[in-house]
């Protein structure tokens, strides 16, 4: 302690200090994520990839899922996802999905997830983009589109293509 510091100054000092540390590793945290980070790998097993563009990157977990993304799981894999809006996507086993769209904006009361799945199987569990609006959810598959109207979708594909 400082010479004439009482010891509440002190604590409001290191209090002060704290939540400056705080704001500082929030606003870095937020800067190095970017703005297209729409979800996490939080599962998954086996052989799994995300293509990012033309450039398949092996999914770990932790790791960020981007707008346009594609999920692509191999024979005997899975991938189980956790996006912004605090819903969940699960991936089975030779499963292939293209992430087409995500919005999810409370202030702006934007919300909206799109995705085609071009062949397996996907469980999706509503999180608050389906709350705020239930026509915002639709999954699209080479034969026809579901909307989310619950909480719960259940899609499998066989056959598909890989477009």
């Amino acid at each position: 302690m400082v010479a004439g510091e009482g010891k509440g100054n002190s604590i409001m000092r290191t209090l002060l200090l704290a939540v400056m540390w705080l704001l500082f590793v929030t606003v870095g945290g937020v800067a190095a994520s970017g703005t297209d980070e729409v979800g996490t790998v939080k599962a998954l097993k086996g052989n799994v990839l995300i293509q990012r563009g033309n450039t398949p990157v092996p999914a770990r977990i932790g790791m960020g899922v981007l707008r346009n993304d594609t999920l692509i799981t191999g024979a005997n894999s899975s991938l189980g996802l956790l996006f912004s809006d605090n819903s969940t996507l699960s991936l089975g086993a030779n499963s292939k999905m293209h992430l087409s769209e995500y919005e999810f904006d409370v202030a702006d009361k934007k919300a909206s997830l799109v995705g085609r799945v071009r062949h397996g199987t996907v469980v999706y569990l509503s999180g608050l983009i389906a709350k705020m609006n239930s026509d915002a959810v639709k999954f699209k598959t080479p034969t026809a589109i579901a909307g989310v109207k619950g909480t719960k979708l259940a899609i499998s594909v066989e056959g598909g293509d890989d477009d």
